[in-house]
C-alpha cells in the first residue's frame, strides 16, 4: 500500500511539473557544448540523405575549449543533406533573444541557391518534420558567410513571442557544396530585442532610395547606437540580417514586394517600410 501511495505521489508530481512548465529549460541559457549539462536535450534530426558527415561535437579549434558543434561537408554526396540540430524545449511565450552565438566557416565552397545554414525557431515539436511552425531567425547563407576559419559573433537575434513547445535549431542543408560549419557559445536571454524600449519615430533614421532594387542606405538624424538590423517580410519572417555597423544594406536577390526593416537601437526601436522593386 505504501509503495502504491509513493508511486501515485510521484506520478502526480511529474504531472505537476509538466503542467507548470518545469520540464522546460530555464532562461537565461548558455551552451558551449563543452560538457554533459550543456549538451543535455540537444538532438539531431536528419531529413535528407544519411550522408557521411552530420552534426557532431568537435574538439578541433573550438571557440571555447574543449568542444564546439560542427557539421562537415557531404563527402561525395549526390543527394540532399538536410540535418537539424535541435535544442531542449524553451518557453518563449513572452519572446526572448539570442544575445549572441559564435560561428566559423571553412571549406572551398560558398552557399549557392538551395543551400541553407541558419538558425530556426520550431514550434509544436522538436522534429522539423512534425513542427507546426518553422521560422528562420538568422541566415548565414548571404554576405555573412566567410569561409576563412575565423570565429565571429552574431548580432542579437530576436525570438518572437511563441506559445506552446518551442525549440531553437541549427539547420545544415546542401547537396554537394563543400561547406564546413562550426557553432559555439550560444547565449539566450529572456528579454526580446526592444524590450523596455520605446518605439521611436521612423524619422530619426532615413532609409533611401526607397523603393530600391539593390541597396538601401541608412542615415541617422539623431545620435543613436544600432544594436540589431533585420529585414522581415509581411509574415514576420526574417529574410536578411545585417551587421550593426553597416550603413549600406544589400537587398539584391530579394523577391519584389514590401518588407519592414527593424532597427533596434540603444534608445528604442525604429521600423522602416521598405519596397523592393
Amino acid at each position: 500500500m505504501r509503495s502504491q501511495i509513493i508511486t501515485s505521489l510521484c506520478i502526480v508530481w511529474m504531472m505537476f511539473q509538466c503542467a507548470t512548465g518545469q520540464s522546460q529549460t530555464a532562461l537565461p541559457y548558455f551552451s558551449g557544448f563543452d560538457n554533459s549539462a550543456e549538451k543535455a536535450g540537444w538532438t539531431e534530426y536528419r531529413l535528407g540523405a544519411d550522408g557521411l558527415n552530420e552534426w557532431s561535437y568537435s574538439m578541433s579549434f573550438a571557440f571555447s575549449d574543449p568542444e564546439c558543434l560542427r557539421h562537415g561537408y557531404p563527402v561525395g554526396g549526390t543527394e540532399l543533406t538536410d540535418d537539424w540540430f535541435v535544442s531542449p524545449e524553451f518557453d518563449f511565450t513572452a519572446g526572448a533573444m539570442i544575445d549572441s552565438l559564435r560561428y566559423s566557416f571553412t571549406g572551398f565552397g560558398t552557399p549557392m541557391s538551395g543551400d541553407t545554414i541558419g538558425v530556426y525557431l520550431l514550434n509544436g515539436s522538436p522534429d522539423p518534420a512534425d513542427a507546426t511552425l518553422i521560422t528562420m531567425l538568422y541566415s548565414f547563407t548571404d554576405s555573412i558567410y566567410i569561409n576563412d576559419g575565423v570565429w565571429r559573433k552574431t548580432v542579437p537575434i530576436d525570438i518572437p513571442a511563441t506559445t506552446g513547445q518551442s525549440y531553437l535549431a541549427f539547420r545544415y542543408s546542401t547537396v554537394v557544396n563543400w561547406l564546413d560549419t562550426k557553432i559555439d557559445n550560444v547565449s539566450i536571454s529572456g528579454e526580446p530585442v526592444g524590450t523596455n524600449s520605446a518605439l521611436l519615430s521612423n524619422e530619426v533614421i532615413l532609409a533611401y532610395p526607397n523603393p530600391s532594387q539593390n541597396y538601401i542606405s541608412l542615415k541617422m538624424i539623431d545620435n543613436l547606437s544600432i544594436t540589431s538590423l533585420q529585414l522581415v517580410d509581411l509574415q514576420g519572417r526574417v529574410v536578411r540580417n545585417f551587421e550593426t555597423d553597416q550603413n549600406i544594406l544589400a537587398i539584391d536577390g530579394l523577391a519584389f514586394g514590401h518588407y519592414v526593416l527593424k532597427i533596434a537601437t540603444d534608445r528604442g526601436q525604429v521600423n522602416k517600410k521598405i519596397i523592393v522593386k
